[in-house]
């Protein structure tokens, strides 16, 4: 009976040190956030299960949530749907019963209107925020826009609140009601809590942030300063460096032989080049610099590699 007590009282200290540890404290605040994120999953469920009665409602909770959390987690890994199709029986095996990606697709909506929620109360509590916007005008346009905001812990956040393809470029007027689309309705910005917009010197940005800046009565103007950057050394002429960063650039895209050559030589690839990123070129003469000395010993050892550069 002795031996039993002193056990017991063992155990009791092993378990009172254990609930003041930090260890169990973060578990017991994950469980909290999680079943919290669960409860909040639900009602969102149950909020389109109301309005337009999906397929699989009637399923239990806890095989919903887990479809939920699959899509989730797929969208985030940036991996294909369809891929559901082929890990299924492996996804079945401790978890619940799924069904084709077809029908699981479904919930892509519900997910993004979750992730929606988690960004509009990341903002109300940040108070204030900035914004990020711009376009790519290859094979028409790609919109993006982005917040960023700091958090109580002076951590900056960044997130995508848009991307959109487009069939053409968007004019001042229609791009400017993206932004206050995204901004004011959306994530229920205030007037005054848009600080600042970055973007390109692009007359089209300049001309939409004119608009905006009647809602957002505090946002400042800036201009990206790589851009402007960029655009100064367009200005500058370099007749023989000009030259040789033509045929360098063209030796390397057009020579998969001339790249594996390089390689083999200094260990590293030689960055490639790519006129729809402007900063590319500049990534290359960079590695040029660094590697300057093997430059001319490896043109001269293969001249044959690519003659016509």
């Amino acid at each position: 009976m002795k031996h039993v007590r002193k056990l017991l009282a063992r155990k009791k200290r092993t378990i009172k040190k254990h609930i003041v540890s930090l260890k169990h404290i973060k578990a017991r605040k994950a469980i909290a956030e999680s079943k919290k994120k669960d409860q909040s999953v639900l009602a969102l469920l149950k909020k389109n299960d109301q309005a337009n009665n999906p397929k699989g409602e009637t399923l239990p909770r806890d095989m919903r949530l887990y479809r939920f959390d699959l899509i989730g987690s797929f969208l985030t890994a940036g991996i294909p749907l369809s891929k559901i199709d082929y890990l299924r029986m492996f996804l079945e095996k401790h978890g619940h019963r799924l069904t084709s990606h077809n029908h699981l697709r479904e919930l892509v909506p519900l997910v993004l209107a979750k992730e929606k929620e988690a960004v509009k109360s990341e903002l109300s509590v940040a108070q204030s925020c900035s914004v990020f916007f711009d376009g790519s005008t290859r094979l028409g346009e790609a919109l993006a826009v982005i917040v960023q905001f700091v958090d109580s812990q002076w951590n900056v956040h960044q997130r995508l609140i848009r991307f959109q393809v487009l069939a053409k470029s968007l004019h001042a007027n229609e791009l400017a009601q993206c932004l206050i689309q995204d901004l004011a309705v959306d994530f229920a910005t205030q007037p005054g809590a848009l600080l600042a917009a970055m973007k390109d010197g692009a007359s089209v940005n300049q001309a939409a942030l004119r608009q905006v800046s009647f809602y957002f009565l505090k946002v400042l103007d800036v201009t990206c300063f790589s851009h402007t950057i960029n655009n100064v050394g367009k200005h500058f002429e370099f007749c023989v460096l000009d030259t040789f960063a033509q045929y360098w650039c063209s030796m390397f895209t057009h020579s998969a032989a001339a790249r594996l050559t390089w390689k083999d030589r200094n260990g590293l690839a030689m960055q490639s080049y790519s006129p729809n990123r402007w900063w590319s070129k500049f990534e290359v003469l960079k590695q040029v610099m660094e590697y300057f000395a093997d430059v001319e010993p490896f043109l001269r050892e293969n001249e044959q590699l690519a003659p016509a550069t």
